[in-house]
This record gives C-alpha cells, sequence and structure tokens, in this order.
C-alpha cells in the first residue's frame, strides 16, 4: 500500500479536475463594476496616467539634489533606481 500512494497522488495531480473558482471572481467583479460609482473614473486615468512621469522623475529629481549637494551616494541610488526601472520595464514588455 505504500508503493501506491506516489503514483495516487499523482494521478490526483495528472487528471484536471473541473473548477468554478476563477469564474465566481470573473462574475463577481463585473457586478461591482456595473454598478461601481463612476464618478471617480476621471481621477482614476489620472493616477493611472502619472505613474510613467512620476516614475522618471523621482531618479531625476535625486541625481538633481545629488548634483546641486555634490553627493555621490544620491547619485549612485538615482542609477539604482533607474536601473531597477529600466531592468523591471524590459521585463514586463518580455512577458507581455
Amino acid at each position: 500500500m505504500q508503493s501506491l500512494r506516489p503514483i495516487i497522488f499523482l494521478v490526483f495531480l495528472v487528471v484536471p479536475a473541473p473548477s468554478s473558482a476563477q469564474n465566481t471572481d470573473i462574475e463577481t467583479l463585473r457586478t461591482l463594476n456595473l454598478e461601481g460609482n463612476t464618478k471617480l473614473d476621471q481621477t482614476f486615468l489620472a493616477i493611472t496616467h502619472s505613474f510613467g512621469p512620476v516614475s522618471l522623475a523621482v531618479p531625476a529629481t535625486l541625481m538633481t539634489i545629488g548634483a546641486i549637494k555634490k553627493d555621490s551616494l544620491s547619485k549612485q541610488n538615482a542609477l539604482m533606481i533607474t536601473g531597477s526601472l529600466v531592468g523591471s520595464s524590459v521585463i514586463m514588455l518580455g512577458m507581455k
């Protein structure tokens, strides 16, 4: 009986089981969005579209402050943030 346990376990992993969990999530989101408050839609769109400029402004501001104060640590942090931003953007585009 001990030798059958791994085989039974593998059978349960391999055999697909019907699931409705994802469908429930989609239906809940549709219900919320259809009856949702649309007054804040423009605000949320503005926040969404501000992501790019803010992402570029943070390292640029940090680099500028580092240059004005002649602080090499701030410059290094700005370069680190820029590298992280570029790396995550490349990964994101690659996944799309």
